[in-house]
């Protein structure tokens, strides 16, 4: 029998967790803050991304990067394990889900969690997993998509995705955008259009930047997926992922 901080080990029972999705946030951070990263990373895994950033940014950050570094590694878990954090977590929290057993880790969930979480907890957390292994970060960054990636879409994606952007939302995502930013959007609108977003930032006052982060990321949720249906192609991987 093996231990996993209060978690034991033992033969037998289901492939499902049940339930995760019905604890929220904060009581699951509270339930999981003193069990081993291992565990933690098991149960993360198992939630939607933006679920799982949440819970990870409630855990001292002494354990954040240890169990994002444990996510990246998950493969397929056993189903002994999952039986047994089933039972204990029935045993402490209220569950209604089902969860089949499945290969839950790798880089792609971690690069998934770490996109929708906030910029502070992003940067703290591959900070911290940079010093750890630094190529595992390195992987997981490759598969990021954030704001700034929004150079490595082709001309004609970012037409796309401007099609898709409401005019307001863009000038408060490029408040503190880099001029390549910048540059990249005026590019691909109208010289009008460009001379009137050029004016309108050199105008605009004081904002929350609160707000101008959650318009970037709108811009990325927007462009993510159109990604995601083959209507725009993000480069991806540094100056060896060629386009062909």
């Amino acid at each position: 029998m093996v231990s996993w901080g209060g978690l034991n080990i033992t033969s037998g029972g289901s492939r499902s967790l049940e339930s995760l999705e019905m604890v929220d946030a904060k009581s699951l951070a509270t339930f999981l803050v003193n069990e081993h990263p291992q565990t933690v990373a098991v149960i993360l895994a198992h939630l939607e991304p933006e679920k799982k950033g949440e819970v990870l940014k409630r855990l001292p950050e002494a354990l954040q990067a240890e169990v994002v570094l444990r996510m990246a590694n998950l493969e397929h878990v056993d189903p002994e394990l999952i039986a047994e954090i089933d039972r204990v977590l029935k045993n402490q929290l209220s569950n209604t889900a089902t969860v089949e057993q499945a290969a839950l880790g790798g880089v792609h969930p971690v690069a998934e969690m770490l996109n929708v979480m906030d910029k502070n907890t992003e940067t703290a957390i591959m900070s911290r997993l940079e010093e750890k292994d630094p190529l595992l970060a390195e992987e997981i960054r490759k598969l990021m998509f954030v704001f700034d990636d929004i150079v490595k879409i082709d001309d004609r994606g970012i037409q796309s995705l401007l099609k898709e952007v409401a005019n307001e939302k863009l000038l408060l995502a490029l408040k503190t955008s880099s001029e390549e930013i910048r540059t990249k959007i005026f590019k691909n609108i109208s010289a009008r259009a460009a001379e009137m977003l050029r004016e309108d930032l050199s105008n605009m006052g004081p904002s929350r930047l609160s707000d101008v982060e959650s318009a970037q990321q709108e811009i990325v949720n927007v462009a993510r997926r159109l990604e995601a249906e083959g209507k725009i192609l993000i480069a991806r991987g540094g100056s060896e992922d060629a386009m062909v």
